[in-house]
Order: C-alpha cells, then structure tokens, then sequence
C-alpha cells in the first residue's frame, strides 16, 4: 500500500538526459506515482539548458557514477523505509 516504483535512469549524454527528461515529464503527465533517479556520468558534461530540464523533471540526481556508488544505497533505503 503506498508504494511507488523508482525508475533509475543512467545518463551519459546530452541524448540519454533529453530521453529521461521526456520520459519523467510523460509520467508526470499521466499522473502515474513514482519516483525517478538520474544516475550522471558527468552532470557538468550538459548544456546548462539541458541540466536545467533534467532537473525541473527529475525527482533525484546523482552528478557522477562516483556519488551514486558512495550514496545510492542510502538513498534508495530511504525511500522504501
């Protein structure tokens, strides 16, 4: 009861954020619960613009694979306490 599913996207490029970006807007469109977590090879990496997108659609970001590997466990312990 209650719970929602987590999709966890990883993003190496200005087109594997472009595709999270419209996939976490659709399911906000759709109003389907859930929770969306964008794993960066390098968040710096993007345009501003493109960070500014991923951001205002994502519910949580990770900048490299470095900080998910030191915080993602945590993180997602978190979400199904």
């Amino acid at each position: 009861v209650g719970k929602r599913p987590i999709y966890l996207f990883g993003v190496k490029d200005r087109t594997k954020a472009l595709l999270t970006t419209i996939a976490c807007q659709a399911f906000a469109q759709r109003e389907l619960p859930h929770r969306s977590v964008a794993v960066h090879q390098d968040f710096n990496a993007l345009s501003n613009k493109d960070r500014s997108r991923i951001t205002n659609a994502c519910d949580k970001q990770f900048a490299t694979l470095d900080d998910f590997q030191a915080q993602g466990l945590a993180f997602f312990e978190r979400e199904v306490a």
